[in-house]
This record gives structure tokens, C-alpha cells and sequence, in this order.
């Protein structure tokens, strides 16, 4: 029996269910901004349906549909989930991780468990799979089988080095059948009697000569059978001890073997199958979304299906739709832009060694608290970049610049711009980086020469600027200052460095480490970027440095009597409204003052939401003070007290207000002339606190000058601009 889909309803869920709206989003506050169109697992209980995505578990209540989380940002210790597992006898789901960890979620409790904090592992340590049966849950890793007491929440012991001769072997999944359970191996299927010491690897019966002997990646048991998949060749069952391929299924590689309602269900990139082994029949399901990744029968015989772009698809009412909870469209980003409150978020286009990643065109937007996503025919974006009249530039690398200004798309390449084509007959026209100026836009043009071009805005004119050296074809970013220098960052493979060029004046300067050329802290320049003041700062492999004056060398910032983050990668910076600096590493993010020599915060992964320590990008919502931070493996975002301000006071916001006993963060006051003095007093005039404005923001943790919780009132708060002028701004009620 063959079932086509042919259609799909997209059922958005939007940001009622993802948190509250941006603006009252409180200072000092997380948020996690999970993609689940692209799922890695689904299992089904008599109530509800899990989904994981890499950053985040869906839960979907069958019955009206409505859609909880569990993310990093409330309460889950890792990001990078591999696999998940319910089991209803404790209420307990279990979430595996990538690095080995899994939490144990029980009444809304997690427990992390490490089990190799106090052994020692070397090589992978992935969760790859996890079977439950009994009181048991078996859980398939890089390096053995963990058998985890589900009622005492406790690891039990551990089968290692299972390999012909007790090597390191790599276990896929896992099924128990009877008194036996099964493994599937990178070296084929092997088997073990539960009664046996299994810790042994002498006791495991190895199926050599078999077809099973080769890597089969899952496995599954309905009733006394035992099922695996074996690639390009199809399905096996096992059963009386022999093993035999299944002649009604064909002869492909399937995925993600699962066993429900005395079914087994399946699946290859194209197709979920669910097939009867009590009569041999079998259902095909075919997308034409998305590639699927597992397939799960419900106890209503509904499928759910998690997919590879397109979230959780169902056929519960009849015809399939598609469950995708708000968000961004993919994971792996690499450039964000923030403007006129909205932040554009790209996925790359291209790999670690500059070749084109084949990534779709889209581009996800974030306003107002919600996600949507546009896309367009030109893949590999790599950068955004938007004029002062609303013209938006995206950068591919292999097929020039979109030019979209509200009208139509324009393909800007080599038969229509200065721009070259570094591989014919083939397409190739890679532009890293592109920059927005006040007359025109500044666009990279990787591997060529001239790599630098210029488009003018009024008449569409492009003109190209070469520079005197092998290492200038090789441009990763552009950045036009306050000064209408353009900074070119060279890619740091091809020699690094970094060039900056005046236009008007056809002149440019070449930096490098050695004293009088800029004094670099490193020729392996990632990051450049301008802060209030007008200076540009560079961030490197060997820390961070600015220029006050193109023409000097570069200033290298004191922190700790070290040079600042001499130790560190230093990928993005980015500007608050306070003229601090975040700082994006390979070892978290940094929060500095102005001159780079006090430290605020510092986040990781390890003490905050971060999905990972290696930041690429980071962008900030200049009104709210919310820093976006894209990573390898997800973005986040934090809610800082820093916001642009301007020369006079505006709408003076107080959030929240009242201030109820409930509230333990800061209260944040915007819309403050820019870094104006903030005093907090009460009702009588006795001053309870004095601060400054970071930029248009300031904030109050409800404490006076000795760290006490202020008492039930009224509190006036009272502001002081640069000129002096004093405005009572508002009042903030407390009660405790």
C-alpha cells in the first residue's frame, strides 16, 4: 500500500508561545532562539508528542495542540541534543547531548548527568541512541553502552570496549529482545545475553560472514523479531537465530529503525515507512518539504514525522500538516544586522577554507518578538547591509549582490557590475562582505583582483579598487567608518592583515604586527568596527587592539597587566549605546568598558544560555539594548542596560513598574538623554541611589547604596542631561 503526500499545511506557531515581546523583555534576561524546522528525534506518549531540535525539546499536547519548551534558556545544561526518551512509568524524559552529557527532566526538575566526569575517556563520547525497557534505559555511545536506573535516576554500569578484541567500539542504538539485547555497531550488528556479564566482550555473540557484519547505524525489536537495516542492501530480521533479509521492503538504506504499536517504522531521506510484520504489509509516506529524519505511530495510529526543514509533520487529521514553532529557519549562522528594529540573520555561504556551502537563500528577520523568514533564488548569503533609505544588499558568495529596494530583486554579478567571476565557465562571483555608506555600498569581492568595488546608490555606477599585494585578493569583511574610510580584513589563511582606504583620495595604508605598520597584536585579523567615539577597533587571534588615528599605530588596551584577551580569538565586537565593548571569542563572550579595561560580565556556555562558547557574530537592538549572539551552534540573546541615546530626554519607559516581590532583576529606564546622571529618591527627596545611563538606558536592582531591598513606597526617579538641565522623569511604585 503506497500513501503520496501531496501536500502540507505549514501550521506557524508565533511568539505568544515563545516568550514575551521584546520590549518587555527585563534587563539582565535570556532568551534562546531555537530553530525546530530542523528536528533530530520524535517519540509519542498517550498524551503528548516530543520533538528535538538541536537547541531545544517541543512538547505538543495531542489534544489541543498548544506547544511548551524545554531550551537552555529554561532549564536544559546543554545545547547540540542528539537523542531523546520518555518514559512514563517515572515521567521522566531523558535528553541526550552530542558531548556525551544527558539530562534527566522529572516534575519539572533536570538533572545533569556527566559520565565521564570521574572516569577517563579520550576520543568521541556522543549519545547516539537510547532504548528503554523495563526500569532500564540503554543508552548507545562512542565508546560502549550506559545502562541508566530510570527509578533511582542513577547510572548502573557501563559495557566498554566491546570490540573483537575489547577495543574502543562505536554503539549506534540498541534493542532488547526477550533475554538478549542487540547492538548496532560501526563494525555490524552484535548480540548479548542479559543473564551473561556483559561487561565481558568475550560474551557477545559476533555475526561474522553474515550480511549484518558491515555498519548498521539502528535497530529495532517488534514482539520476538529483530530488526536492522543494512545500507543499499535493506532490511534484516532476525528470528529462530538466523538472519534474513525482508523480501517486502526494498533494497535501501533506512534510518532510525523504531518499533510502536507492533509496528516497525522507518525511514530514508525521502520516505517514512511503517511496516506490519504480522502480515507483511507496509504504508510509504513521501515528502515533498523536507528529508525526513525518524518517524513515530502514535497509539491513535497517527505518524508524526520529524523533518530535516519543515518541523514535525502529522497526518492526525486526515492530511498532513506541519507543526513549526516561531523562530529562525536554521541553526549555523554567520552574519546578523540590526536595522530600524529588525534583525536579519543569514546562515553563510561558505565553508572554512572559502568554498561555497550550499546553503539555501534565505534570510529570518526578527521584530517585535517573533521570527519570520524570506527566501531568495540566490543561495550562499554571507552579509546584509541596508541604506539610509531602506535599499537592502545581501552578499553571496557565488552569485554577487541582491539589491532589493522594495520593488524587485536585482542580481548585481559580472555581466551587469565591476564585479568579477573567479572561476569560469563556472559561476563564481564571491562576495564576502558588503558595507553600507552614506552614498553608496562597499562590497568584497573574494579571490580576484580588483577585490574591492563600490556601487553608487544615484546612478548604479561601480567602480573597482585594487591594491599592491598577493594577500589583498582575499578580502572576509568590509567596514566603513564615521570617517568614510573603508577597513578591508584579508582573510588570515592568505597572509592576513588589514587595509584601510580613502576614497576620495584614492589612498590606502596597509597594517601588519611590526611597530610604524599599525602594530597589530596579530596579522590574523576576524573583527573591525567603530565605536562612539570614532574609533576602530580590530579584534584578532591574539586579542584586541583599536586606531584613534588611521595614520598611528594601534593601541592595545591593558587588562589584568596583560594585553587585552592576548590569549584569545577574537571573531566579533560590537557597541552598545554606553560605548561598551562585547567581545565574541572562541571561549565565550566579554563585556568591556569603553576603553577595553574594565570588565562587566563575561558569559559562556557553562554559566549562561550561550548554545556554545564560539561566537561569530554579534548585533545589538540599539532601542531595547538586547545583544543577539550567533554561535556555531544557535543564537541567544541578553537583555542588557544599554540603549542609543540622544542630546535631550524622550519617552522616559520604566520596566516593570510596579515592582512587585516576585521581581529579583534590575528595572530599566530608557528613553534618558544620553549618558545622563539617574538618581533615585524617595517621596521625601532622600536620595536612595545615584547612577549613570548607559547611552539612553539606566537601571536600579531595587537597592539602596548599601545593597538593601528598599521598603514598600513610591520612588521618584530623577535624571541630569549633559547641559544640566534636571527632569523628574517618572515614578516607580514597589511593593514587597
Amino acid at each position: 500500500m503506497m500513501k503520496a503526500v501531496t501536500g502540507w499545511l505549514i501550521v506557524v506557531l508565533t511568539s505568544v508561545l515563545t516568550g514575551v515581546c521584546a520590549q518587555h523583555v527585563p534587563i539582565g534576561t535570556w532568551r534562546v532562539h531555537v530553530s525546530y524546522h530542523n528536528l533530530v528525534d520524535v517519540l509519542s506518549t498517550p498524551a503528548n508528542v516530543f520533538a528535538a531540535a538541536p537547541n531545544g525539546v517541543m512538547i505538543v499536547d495531542k489534544a489541543d495542540k498548544s506547544v511548551r519548551f524545554y531550551d537552555k534558556g529554561n532549564g536544559l545544561s546543554n545545547s547540540g541534543i542528539s537523542r531523546i526518551a520518555y518514559d512514563a512509568t517515572t515521567d521522566q524524559l531523558l535528553v541526550a547531548y552530542g558531548n556525551g552529557t544527558f539530562d534527566a527532566v522529572r516534575s519539572n526538575r533536570v538533572r545533569l548527568h556527566d559520565p565521564a566526569r570521574n572516569t577517563v575517556l579520550t576520543g568521541p563520547k556522543a549519545i547516539n541512541d537510547i532504548y528503554l525497557h523495563g526500569s532500564l534505559a540503554y543508552l548507545a555511545t562512542d565508546y560502549g553502552v550506559l545502562i541508566f536506573d530510570l527509578a533511582r535516576s542513577e547510572i548502573k554500569e557501563t559495557w566498554r570496549d566491546l570490540g573483537e578484541n575489547g577495543t574502543t567500539l562505536r554503539i549506534l542504538a540498541t534493542a532488547v529482545s526477550g533475554d538478549s539485547v542487540f547492538l548496532a555497531t560501526e563494525s555490524g550488528v552484535i548480540a548479548g545475553n542479559l543473564n551473561e556479564n556483559l561487561l565481558d566482550f568475550s560474551k557477545w555473540e559476533r555475526f561474522v560472514g553474515s550480511d549484518v557484519s558491515q555498519m548498521t547505524t539502528s535497530i529495532a525489536a517488534v514482539g520476538d523479531v529483530v530488526f536492522t537495516s543494512v545500507p543499499d542492501e535493506g532490511m534484516y530480521a532476525y528470528q529462530g537465530g538466523l538472519w534474513e533479509k525482508v523480501d517486502a521492503l526494498p533494497s535501501e538504506s533506512f534510518a532510525n529503525l523504531t518499533a510502536a504499536q507492533g509496528k516497525l517504522i522507518f525511514t530514508n531521506k525521502v520516505d517514512a515507512w511503517v511496516f506490519d510484520p504480522a502480515n507483511g504489509s507496509s504504508a510509504r509516506y513521501n515528502s515533498i518539504d523536507a528529508p525526513f529524519t525518524k518517524a513515530i505511530v502514535d497509539d491513535a495510529n497517527a505518524l508524526w514525522i520529524a523533518t530535516d526543514g519543515a518541523g514535525l509533520a502529522t497526518n492526525t487529521t486526515g492530511s498532513f500538516s506541519s507543526i513549526l514553532p516561531n523562530g529562525p529557519a536554521f541553526n549555523e549562522t554567520m552574519a546578523l544586522y540590526h536595522n530600524a528594529g529588525n534583525l536579519y540573520v543569514v546562515g553563510g555561504g561558505f565553508t572554512p577554507s572559502y568554498q561555497p556551502s550550499s546553503k539555501a537563500g534565505v534570510v529570518s528577520f526578527f521584530q517585535n518578538g517573533a521570527w519570520s523568514s524570506e527566501r531568495y533564488d540566490v543561495a550562499d548569503l554571507t552579509s546584509i547591509a541596508i541604506n539610509d533609505a531602506g535599499r537592502k544588499f545581501f552578499g553571496s558568495f557565488g552569485f554577487g549582490v541582491i539589491d532589493s529596494d522594495g520593488n524587485g530583486n536585482r542580481i548585481w554579478d559580472e555581466t551587469n557590475s565591476s564585479l568579477i567571476n573567479a572561476a569560469p565557465p563556472q559561476r563564481n562571483v564571491a562576495v564576502t562582505s558588503v558595507a553600507a555608506t552614506r552614498d553608496g555600498l562597499w562590497v568584497a569581492n573574494y579571490g580576484v583582483t580588483p577585490a574591492l568595488h563600490f556601487l553608487t546608490y544615484e546612478t548604479d555606477q561601480w567602480l573597482a579598487f585594487s591594491f599592491p599585494y598577493g594577500n589583498a585578493r582575499y578580502p572576509v569583511k568590509v567596514h566603513a567608518d564615521f570617517r568614510d574610510n573603508v577597513w578591508v580584513v584579508l582573510n588570515p589563511d592568505n597572509g592576513g592583515g588589514l587595509i584601510s582606504f580613502d576614497k576620495s583620495k584614492n589612498e590606502h595604508i596597509s597594517y601588519s604586527v611590526q611597530a610604524g605598520q599599525g602594530a597589530l597584536p596579530s596579522n590574523r585579523v576576524y573583527e573591525v568596527t567603530s565605536d562612539r567615539d570614532g574609533n576602530v577597533w580590530v579584534g584578532t587571534d591574539a586579542g584586541v587592539a583599536y586606531f584613534f588615528d588611521k595614520n598611528n599605530d594601534a593601541v592595545k588596551p591593558i587588562f589584568e597587566n596583560r594585553f587585552l584577551l592576548r590569549d584569545d580569538v577574537v571573531r566579533a565586537i560590537a557597541v552598545d549605546g554606553g560605548n561598551r565593548k562585547w567581545m565574541g571569542t572562541d571561549r565565550g563572550v566579554w563585556l568591556f568598558n569603553s576603553t577595553g579595561e574594565e570588565a562587566i560580565a563575561n558569559f559562556t556556555e557553562e554559566n549562561s544560555p550561550l548554545p556554545s562558547n564560539r561566537i561569530l557574530d554579534i548585533e545589538i537592538d540599539p532601542a531595547t539594548g538586547e545583544v543577539f549572539f550567533a554561535t556555531d551552534r544557535g543564537m541567544a540573546s541578553f537583555r542588557s542596560n544599554a540603549t542609543t541615546g540622544d542630546r535631550s530626554f524622550q519617552t522616559v519607559k520604566i520596566f516593570p513598574n510596579p515592582v512587585t516581590n516576585m521581581f529579583n532583576g534590575e528595572v530599566g529606564i530608557s528613553g534618558l538623554a544620553t549618558d545622563a546622571v539617574v538618581k533615585i529618591t524617595d517621596v521625601s527627596g532622600r536620595l536612595i541611589r545615584e547612577t549613570r545611563a548607559n547611552g539612553g538606558s539606566a537601571s536600579w536592582d531595587v537597592r539602596d547604596a548599601r545593597g538593601r531591598r528598599v521598603d514598600t513606597g513610591i520612588y521618584l526617579v530623577m535624571a541630569v542631561a549633559f547641559d544640566g538641565t534636571e527632569s523628574i522623569v517618572g515614578k516607580i511604585a514597589v511593593v514587597n
